[in-house]
């Protein structure tokens, strides 16, 4: 199954990835449902708040289901380019506010990648059905 799903790049857009998401999960493991809605999400989060910071923009989110996988490729046409090459997370002692958000990408998606444009960023997150 494809589907795609694309939004302003506005924080209110996002109640719409749930709704996305539950149908391409349909039948499938409720857990699995919610990290994938959490990972889907946190992305879409820090493109908003990071990528387009506060400028007019979208944010594409392709699926592809087979019977073993699905993965979400999420684009966005910013000028912003991530750099951060590796994931640290933050002093949990701390309670920080932010900075969680790709250490949850990490944790519940099986492999990220990511691919700069020549406008924009592409993510890659694949999970297997069978790992919740």
């Amino acid at each position: 199954m494809n589907a795609t799903l694309t939004i302003p790049a506005e924080l209110d857009a996002l109640e719409q990835l749930g709704e996305f998401i539950q149908q391409l999960t349909e039948g499938r493991d409720e857990r699995l449902r919610m990290q994938l809605t959490l990972a889907v999400h946190e992305l879409c989060m820090n493109i908003i708040q990071h990528a387009y910071a506060g400028e007019a923009g979208s944010i594409q989110v392709d699926a592809q289901t087979d019977d073993e996988t699905i993965q979400f490729i999420v684009q966005d046409s910013s000028e912003h380019t991530y750099e951060q090459a590796t994931v640290v997370a933050p002093d949990p002692f701390d309670l920080p506010e932010h900075g969680w958000g790709m250490i949850i990408l990490t944790r519940v998606m099986d492999s990220i990648d990511y691919q700069r444009l020549e406008h924009g960023n592409r993510w890659y997150l694949t999970k297997g059905w069978s790992k919740s």
